[in-house]
């Protein structure tokens, strides 16, 4: 699984988030059912894609994984009050293809921190984003595909 390399701007999001001490914590659909029934209220969207964002965090001594799903929106302004915004930095990316025939996202991931290992670049944040387009079509779909970008310098 070889990336591509991607310069991208800043990405403001709106969307909703969940935590739990590990991934698999979250009940990550129930997380997008309930995005889902929110999402046509934000305003400034961008048709078409929508984002899942991992975060590892380790505040106050205690480890932390967020969840969150949302939206990219080109302005910021007059969000439901059940959601957040989450503005990622501008950053190098590798991005990933991930095909859903050729396995799971443990599998994936594997593959792909295996790679940043072995590479000339570091993670330079502790979040992985996931982007969902035309491509996707369910979790269940073997013919889905998303993007994995992780942070890189």
């Amino acid at each position: 699984m070889e990336p591509k390399i991607e310069e991208k701007e800043e990405i403001k999001l709106v969307g909703l988030i969940d935590r739990g001490k590990y991934a698999g914590d979250i009940d990550i659909c129930g997380l997008w059912d309930d995005f889902e029934k929110v999402s046509k209220k934000i305003k400034n969207q961008i048709q078409g894609v929508s984002y899942e964002v991992h975060i590892d965090v380790d505040d106050l001594g205690q480890r932390h994984h967020l969840c969150f799903a949302g939206v990219e929106v080109k302005e910021i302004k007059e969000i439901p009050l059940s959601c957040f915004v989450k503005v990622l930095p501008s950053s190098k990316y590798a991005v990933f293809t991930h095909r859903f025939a050729e396995g799971g996202f443990t599998k994936a991931f594997e593959k792909i921190y295996r790679w940043i290992e072995t590479s000339k670049f570091t993670q330079s944040y502790p979040f992985d984003v996931q982007y969902y387009d035309h491509r996707f079509k369910s979790s269940d779909d073997p013919d889905s595909v998303i993007d994995i970008y992780v942070p890189i310098e």
